[in-house]
């Protein structure tokens, strides 16, 4: 038997994820207006993070029923990344899928936090930019490969600065905010 969301949390996957895919690389819008003013045009859905059912993808035996039909098991994605995730779990693990949720919601609330402070700045595509170039301007990315001390830190700076640009967040490696912005979705002057 498989043990599916409810509509509860399914929309509050949804509302977490600020309606957002939560694939940080992705970060896709995943509801809008249809042409009929009673309906709306949803490309989301509550994937499960560990499978519904027996022989799913990451199925847990361990969990009851309840655990596999709620919010903790669930991540709110683009159609798209949620085939991609059940594609090939051992690229996708369980850790991994928890991390993107712990992000997206991370990002959806800096997004309510900060919306007055960024827009009675009337934000542009030049200051996105510029905190772009913020999140380049890193030792990592300055220093001699050799001084940052291994590959895995190197990749972790690498990760770190993708995400901060999908986002709209950079952090330190101790996860202290260092500069807010908004992600690249949020640009729209592309000339």
């Amino acid at each position: 038997m498989r043990d599916n969301f409810s509509s509860k949390t399914k929309d509050t996957l949804f509302k977490r994820a600020g309606g957002r895919c939560s694939n940080p690389n992705c970060r896709k819008p995943t509801s809008g207006p249809h042409t009929e003013t009673n309906k709306i045009v949803n490309i989301g859905v509550a994937a499960h993070i560990t499978a519904a059912e027996k022989g799913g993808p990451r199925y847990d035996s361990n969990i009851t029923s309840e655990e596999r039909k709620a919010v903790e098991n669930g991540i709110w994605l683009c159609q798209g990344c949620a085939k991609l995730i059940d594609s090939d779990e051992k690229r996708y693990t369980v850790d991994l899928i928890k991390k993107w949720k712990e992000i997206s919601e991370e990002a959806a609330l800096l997004d309510i936090e900060n919306w007055d402070e960024v827009h009675s700045k009337t934000t542009n595509d030049k200051e996105i930019i510029r905190f772009f170039s913020q999140c380049f301007d890193r030792p990592a990315f300055q220093d001699k490969f050799s001084q940052e001390g291994s590959n895995e830190a190197f990749d972790k700076a690498i990760e770190d600065t993708i995400i901060a640009i999908n986002t709209g967040c950079l952090r330190d490696r101790n996860g202290n905010v260092l500069f807010k912005s908004y992600g690249k979705s949020y640009l729209l002057d592309f000339e």
